[in-house]
């Protein structure tokens, strides 16, 4: 097989990779595996740190480490459910994060010790930057009774879509030889490319608690 004909292959082959994607991906739920309170729900610990500078912690992926809530009309509902720690002043910051066209539309509720809803944060609350959606909340004093969160699909969020359009320069080098000379030539090309993000119910994210 020729190089020509290779060529043309790898870029047919990346073309067919790079298919932007025409909806929001969803969590695959089997009802039977869900618990059937949330009480039965494993907590996962939220890190906290001293200073705004210390490092956020690995992201996790929602749809490897969330467990699904069985609800009253025989529906699942898929979450993960962090533990805050001890009452404190704290900052609660959340990235969810942008991948293949894909980014966690979620909202965040904030739970008692005894798993009782107290407040929830809807997605719209979030704030993109860069690669990212961003949100905080912070809790004091009066948050006493704050000890956990939970992270879940925001149903008033999921299967919209975010597109923005990015400038695109590419460089182009070639040397040359004529008449005994050396030659080099730079070709620049400019373009638009849009960068659409689908808001869903999978993604990844980082949770981190920073001491006030």
């Amino acid at each position: 097989m020729n190089r020509a004909l290779l060529l043309l292959l790898s870029m047919l082959l990346a073309a067919c990779a790079s298919k932007p994607r025409t909806e929001a991906a969803r969590f695959n739920i089997d009802p039977q595996t869900c618990k059937a309170s949330i009480a039965d729900v494993a907590a996962l610990p939220v890190t906290r740190v001293a200073a705004y500078k210390d490092r956020f912690p690995k992201s996790l992926r929602f749809e490897k480490v969330a467990t699904c809530l069985r609800s009253d009309n025989g529906g699942a509902l898929p979450l993960v459910l962090m533990d805050l720690g001890p009452p404190a002043a704290l900052e609660v910051q959340v990235n969810l994060i942008m991948r293949s066209e894909v980014v966690l539309a979620a909202a965040i509720d904030l739970l008692d010790a005894e798993r009782r809803l107290i407040r929830s944060v809807p997605f719209e609350r979030f704030v993109r930057r860069g690669g990212a959606y961003s949100g905080s909340i912070f809790l004091n004093e009066k948050d006493a009774d704050v000890r956990y969160l939970v992270l879940r699909p925001d149903p008033d969020a999921v299967g919209g879509k975010n597109e923005s359009i990015s400038g695109v320069a590419q460089t182009f080098s070639a040397v040359f030889v004529s008449g005994g000379t050396l030659y080099a030539v730079n070709s620049v090309t400019r373009s638009e490319a849009v960068l659409r993000n689908w808001l869903s119910e999978i993604g990844d994210f980082q949770v981190r608690a920073v001491q006030q």
